[in-house]
């Protein structure tokens, strides 16, 4: 989940700078690093490669939310390139060059997309995760940015088990919930109103869909309903005052993240040293139909006029503008099902 990325990034950019980097270099040791196939500094745009001259402008995350199927939860390779991983969460999170605002982008599981050979897959038209389960982050990060037209300046994997110990270490989190759903799969039900999440709950929360009327489109705006308000338990004074929760947050939520290898937290909070739980923007990726593929099953057909506009507006670091024109596409963190 990209809620544990920022948040984690938001609380140590929330003090004094001599106070953000003595916290990254203590927490950065529990970060786990791949190689995520990243080319550094080269925007793989559709046209023509665009190479960024300088290091502060904007940045793009793509952030994974994994739920590996390796035997040892603590085996390195089931972050490896090698495949074998499943996903239902993809989300792209940009941040601005002026340090103002960020967008987080999901992009459903079952977008239809052209994949192209890696690990396992032999290359073609296939569901947006197949690339993650085939051909590990490596393909993920290809598949996106072919997808896109845009680059991937960093990865962030966030280990599903990791989300109940982060949540718990914060006390909870508040959602309110527009109607009650009752989940025949998870056997959960989360009641109409204000519902107080531990971190069992809340990963049943974010994972659920059955029992929403949008299935997987109602489980993305849980999803972003959960990070904003992440975001702003781990944000508020009594996070950032605390030193006994303080700690237990973010060692829980730096052991919880994979990241590629060149990214170091002391230089992403500095980066968003200026921004907090509400400046952020939640959206989903234009889809135009469902559809069923006779390999596939059922899958989802981007509208791609309108999700090409909306990532050339990303790469051109004006999604605000594009927002602003299309608001019907921005989600309500406020409330979920």
């Amino acid at each position: 989940m990209a809620a544990l990325t920022l948040a984690t990034l938001t609380v140590l950019a929330g003090g004094a700078t001599a106070m953000v980097l003595t916290a990254a270099a203590k927490y950065d040791s529990n970060v786990k690093r791949i190689d995520a196939g990243i080319t550094a500094n080269v925007a793989v745009t559709k046209s023509q490669p665009r190479v960024r001259t300088h290091v502060d402008g904007p940045l793009t995350f793509l952030v994974v939310g994994s739920d590996s199927r390796a035997a040892d939860p603590k085996d390195p390779k089931q972050f490896t390139a090698d495949g074998g991983q499943r996903t239902d969460t993809i989300m792209l999170v940009h941040l601005q060059a002026d340090q103002k605002h960020g967008y987080v982008v999901s992009i459903p599981r079952d977008t239809f997309v052209r994949i192209p050979a890696g690990g396992a897959w032999q290359g073609g038209m296939g569901k947006i995760n197949a690339a993650y389960q085939y051909g590990g982050v490596k393909l993920l990060v290809q598949t996106v940015e072919g997808f896109t037209g845009d680059h991937v300046d960093h990865v962030v994997i966030i280990d599903f088990r990791g989300i109940e110990r982060v949540v718990d270490a914060l006390g909870g989190v508040n959602v309110v919930v527009d109607r009650t759903v009752r989940d025949s799969q998870l056997h959960k039900t989360f009641l109409k109103g204000v519902n107080h999440l531990n971190g069992k709950a809340a990963l049943y929360y974010v994972r659920g869909r059955h029992g929403l009327p949008g299935s997987d489109f109602d489980r993305i705006k849980r999803q972003h309903q959960f990070l904003a308000s992440m975001l702003t338990k781990a944000g508020s004074t009594g996070t950032l005052t605390n030193p006994l929760k303080l700690n237990a947050f973010l060692n829980a939520a730096s052991k919880a993240i994979t990241v590629d290898k060149d990214l170091q937290l002391a230089d992403m909070a500095f980066q968003m040293r200026g921004l907090r739980a509400g400046d952020f923007t939640f959206m989903t990726t234009p889809i135009a139909a469902d559809a069923r593929d006779p390999t596939f099953g059922a899958v989802l057909i981007p509208d791609h006029v309108k999700a090409s506009e909306l990532f050339a507006a990303m790469s051109e670091d004006a999604i605000g503008a594009w927002i602003t024109a299309n608001p019907l596409y921005a989600s309500n963190p406020s409330h979920g099902f």
